[in-house]
């Protein structure tokens, strides 16, 4: 089993993962994803434009977001803009709450998803 620190371990540190090849469930994703986000600081967005959807959970049998299927926060540009964005934010001391986090998401989204880019 691998270690993967907490989202708010990345930022302070200001430095990307990488893919870590060493965790027991790499690549979860993709070959070649940046696991910096294992722990996604978006969950749960609620947007199925990045693969994510609302699914039946396996233990509970409640409803629950699922990220298996979204890729965008483990492409290596985009885990960099989100942690330039949220250390910038963690610098001039915003506290990154549940709004702050989305509106860095979807600022990261224009700029990163080619449907955003052509609209």
């Amino acid at each position: 089993m691998c270690h993967v620190p907490n989202w708010v371990e990345w930022v302070k540190n200001g430095e990307l993962s990488g893919p870590l090849k060493s965790c027991e469930y790499y690549p979860c994703h993709f070959e070649g994803q940046d696991c910096t986000w294992c722990y996604c600081p978006f969950y749960p967005c609620g947007d199925s434009r990045t693969g994510g959807k609302i699914v039946l959970g396996k233990f509970s049998g409640r409803l629950v977001w699922s990220c298996k299927d979204c890729y965008w926060i483990h492409i290596p540009d985009v885990a960099k803009q989100v942690l330039e964005r949220l250390k910038s934010l963690v610098n001039d001391g915003v506290k990154l709450e549940r709004d702050v986090l989305i509106n860095v998401r979807e600022e990261v989204l224009r700029s990163t998803l080619p449907c955003s880019r052509q609209a």
